[in-house]
């Protein structure tokens, strides 16, 4: 698989990349561009990333069918780039069994972590997003990337803290009083 490919001597261990696949629809060329250049920025990042157009090796050694099931297997990250066709293909029988049961399972039985909901721009998320996706967050991209990125690094993105004015007014002591109070009376 693509698991080893990529690596890398650091500090005289190998590093293995974060894997991360990516289940889509092609709606459209420009969809099929979009989702090309959401790969080669992950890659760009240093994951390893299970595409159907970076893995044509793979896949032809193995059927499409089974080359899904070993990424979603043993991705790190489902990424799960909705759009209208994937919606509707999710629900018909053309759709693949992989994609029909398969991704949902992994989001009924509590591996839900590993799925990223991602709306292309442009795409609302009533037409786009399967019922067994909606609840979760989702990330829409190229608007959202820096987001996206922290997630699929699993690393929470850091709010700037907010500065409230301040609007104490400072107690003004009488030393005098003070001086003649005695707890002991």
């Amino acid at each position: 698989g693509r698991r080893g490919r990529g690596e890398e001597e650091r500090a005289g261990r190998k590093y293995v990349p974060r894997s991360v696949y990516i289940s889509y629809y092609p709606d459209s060329r420009k969809h099929q561009k979009t989702v090309t250049s959401l790969a080669n920025l992950l890659h760009s990042q240093g994951y390893s990333v299970m595409y159907d157009k970076f893995c044509a090796p793979e896949i032809r050694r193995m059927t499409l069918v089974r080359w899904k099931e070993v990424c979603i297997e043993t991705a790190e990250n489902i990424l799960v780039v909705c759009s209208p066709k994937y919606n509707s293909n999710s629900l018909s029988s053309e759709h693949t069994a992989v994609d029909k049961h398969l991704l949902p399972s992994v989001a009924y039985y509590g591996d839900y972590k590993r799925l990223i909901p991602v709306l292309v721009d442009g795409h609302k998320a009533d037409k786009c997003l399967p019922a067994w996706l909606r609840s979760m967050n989702r990330f829409s991209y190229p608007k959202q990337k820096e987001k996206l990125l922290y997630c699929v690094a699993n690393v929470p993105e850091i709010a700037k803290p907010v500065v409230a004015p301040c609007v104490l007014k400072p107690k003004v002591i009488n030393f005098e009083r003070a001086k003649k109070w005695n707890p002991y009376d």
